[in-house]
């Protein structure tokens, strides 16, 4: 408004030029009458406490009614009502059962909001609250979201520059519709078509999740809904990186049901579980007391449980080492006072193709003893040796193994008699 608008404005004369300017309109008994319609009053001299312009109707009439007919651009023409103030609001609307304000927007071509807040100072373009209800509701027919939310700079047209769209301070709740709510359908449907960025990303920088999902489903021990359930064609269904804690973690804290803290679980081919490392162990168990560390099982999947069928339990592919811990195995305190096997094997055992340190030999002829080089022998090597070729002539009673000498990197071996001929032997050693 212009300051020659407002010089004029009746909100800015004095009381004695609009009773004036009323009674001067009223004699000329012009068309234009400041209530025109029934049970709508003519605007009339306020009292002290009143608005300096007043309109009060009794029927569908507008109280007061604005109309501007500038002939311009879709957009540019001039406003119907317009209010100022310094300090408070511009335009206020009350009203006990119906909205406050309501904004109308008919046109099928020209796409602009039937509500439009432009701040050009600080704070928000709208501005919501309720008392016990939401303080912002977005409806929308069809495939249209109930809340579009852009970021970016606005030179005209919003150009997206990968800011923050949308900011929820306080907690937010996002459920399925329920039987009170609007539409059924997903609580949040994504598309990201045409997002070259993560579909949803929550940041957090306390010791609370960013993301978490929780479900109540009164059920079963082990057959309710998913906290969080990730889906995926082609890639990780669920993917966890962490810089200095574990990727993924799975706690279990029931004490009377008996399930796993993370299960792995393969409707297709390949593992159930598979865990690679760069430096440190592909997969590691760690069990109190007597309990097995890894525990492995192979048979039939059955309703209720697993029948065992003789199959494959553990197969294990390349060097395999048995061993007791050291102080080498980092985080592991070894219980020097644990004497126990390594291995214990509880029925039938069968080794293909074991490593064990074989070799070969000879006994020169007319000696009784060959000493043998090899480092895995030492003093409590358990050592076999056979020979493999004739040691002595027909006529003679043949020489035989009688002790080995076992000593460190070596052994020597002792026969009954000295042979005849350079006579060969084979060797095997095993360590306990």
């Amino acid at each position: 408004m212009d300051s020659e608008t407002r010089e004029k404005s009746p909100a800015r004369r004095n009381k004695t030029e609009v009773v004036a300017s009323r009674r001067a309109t009223l004699a000329r008994g012009g068309a234009v009458a400041l209530g025109v319609a029934a049970g709508m009053l003519a605007i009339r001299q306020p009292a002290a406490a009143d608005s300096p312009v007043y309109g009060e109707s009794s029927t569908n009439v507008p109280g007061v009614w604005g109309v501007n007919t500038q002939v311009t651009e879709p957009g540019a023409g001039g406003p119907g009502v317009r209010g100022d103030s310094a300090n408070g609001h511009g335009v206020r609307g009350q009203s006990v059962t119906g909205s406050g304000v309501r904004g109308i927007h008919t046109s099928p071509t020209e796409a602009t909001g039937a509500i439009v807040g432009v701040n050009q100072g600080a704070g928000a373009g709208v501005v919501g609250r309720a008392g016990n209800g939401p303080g912002m509701r977005g409806i929308a027919p069809g495939g249209n979201p109930g809340v579009f939310a852009e970021s970016g700079s606005q030179p005209g047209s919003v150009i997206l520059d990968g800011g923050m769209a949308l900011l929820a301070l306080g907690r937010a709740l996002v459920r399925p519709p329920n039987e009170s709510d609007l539409s059924p359908g997903d609580a949040i449907v994504i598309d990201p078509t045409t997002s070259a960025g993560p579909t949803l990303e929550a940041d957090g920088d306390t010791d609370f999740p960013a993301i978490r999902g929780s479900n109540t489903q009164v059920a079963e021990a082990g057959v309710g809904g998913a906290g969080i359930q990730g889906l995926s064609a082609n890639g990780f269904a669920v993917h966890g990186i962490s810089t200095n804690s574990a990727g993924v973690v799975g706690v279990h804290t029931s004490p009377t049901q008996s399930n796993s803290a993370l299960v792995g679980r393969n409707n297709g081919l390949g593992a159930g579980v598979d865990g690679r490392s760069e430096t440190g162990a592909g997969v590691r168990g760690n069990a109190p007391a007597a309990i097995p560390a890894v525990h492995a099982l192979s048979g039939s999947r059955q309703t209720g449980g697993l029948v065992l069928d003789g199959g494959v339990a553990l197969l294990a592919l390349g060097h395999t080492i048995l061993r007791p811990p050291t102080a080498a195995d980092g985080a592991v305190v070894p219980d020097l006072s644990v004497t126990t096997a390594t291995l214990v094997v509880t029925g039938g055992a069968r080794t293909d193709a074991l490593f064990m340190p074989v070799g070969n030999g000879s006994i020169l002829a007319g000696q009784q003893t060959a000493v043998v080089t090899d480092g895995a022998a030492g003093l409590g090597s358990h050592i076999s040796v056979a020979l493999v070729g004739s040691p002595a002539r027909n006529d003679h009673k043949p020489p035989a193994v009688s002790w080995i000498e076992r000593a460190t990197g070596s052994f020597t071996v002792h026969l009954t008699d000295a042979v005849d001929f350079d006579t060969p032997l084979t060797y095997t050693i095993v360590n306990p």
